[in-house]
């Protein structure tokens, strides 16, 4: 008959904010570590292209 008010428990919310930006830290942390390998990877090739192209 009556609506209660819902209560908010700041203890959830703050372990769900603690774990949003943990998993958001953990894809980033992945995602730049991919990229690196990848531009690594380019480099090492276009290097030894360069390399491939010396007279000696």
């Amino acid at each position: 008959m009556f609506r209660r008010k819902r209560r908010t428990n700041p203890l959830i919310f703050t372990i769900s904010a603690i774990g949003v930006g943990a998993l958001a830290y953990y894809v980033t942390k992945e995602a730049m570590e991919k990229e690196e390998s990848t531009n690594g990877d380019m480099m090492k090739e276009a290097l030894l292209a360069e390399l491939g192209n010396i007279d000696l």
